[in-house]
């Protein structure tokens, strides 16, 4: 009997480690996607793309994020959500800066860019009422949010430097 507890006990202590594991942010990515409502910004070798000598060219480019959740949950680096909408005219010229900062940041944080617009669930559970917007995540957790609301005017370095202000 006592053989039994123990491993009915050892199972379920087994089943509920690999059950509360986290993702690694790879499982979270998929491929190539410049039009999904989910993208995480990486900073990669662009296919296709060579230099003069013949050498890959680095940039930004956009993977599908196939796990969102998974993304914001995973403990490897802090996650900056900017959530945007193709509604706002200035998103091109904030999407550029914010691409910017993933190049720059790459390696001490994970951008991702949702289309708010198409995640409003998550608009209400981070508290989102304004786009663009930024959100700083750790650990599946809200840190902070710039609150671009409040502000009358704002740049990419601006955002920067909240960042600086929360570690980043």
């Amino acid at each position: 009997m006592r053989r039994k507890i123990l491993a009915v006990t050892i199972a379920l202590s087994l089943v509920l480690t690999l059950s509360s594991c986290t993702k690694k942010l790879k499982d979270c990515i998929g491929n190539i996607n410049y039009s999904s409502p989910a993208i995480c910004m990486c900073y990669e070798e662009v296919p296709g793309e060579y230099d003069e000598a013949g050498g890959a060219v680095k940039g930004i480019v956009y993977r599908e994020v196939t796990d969102l959740d998974g993304i914001m949950k995973q403990k490897e680096l802090p996650v900056l959500m900017y959530f945007y909408t193709t509604a706002n005219t200035n998103a091109a010229g904030i999407t550029a800066g914010v691409e910017d900062l993933a190049e720059r940041l790459n390696g001490r944080v994970v951008v991702v860019a949702v289309d708010a617009s198409a995640n409003r669930p998550l608009n209400t559970e981070l508290n989102v009422t304004a786009v663009p917007e930024f959100v700083l995540m750790r650990d599946g957790a809200k840190v902070s949010a710039f609150d671009s609301g409040s502000k009358v005017n704002w740049t990419v370095a601006d955002v920067s430097a909240w960042l600086g202000s929360n570690g980043i």
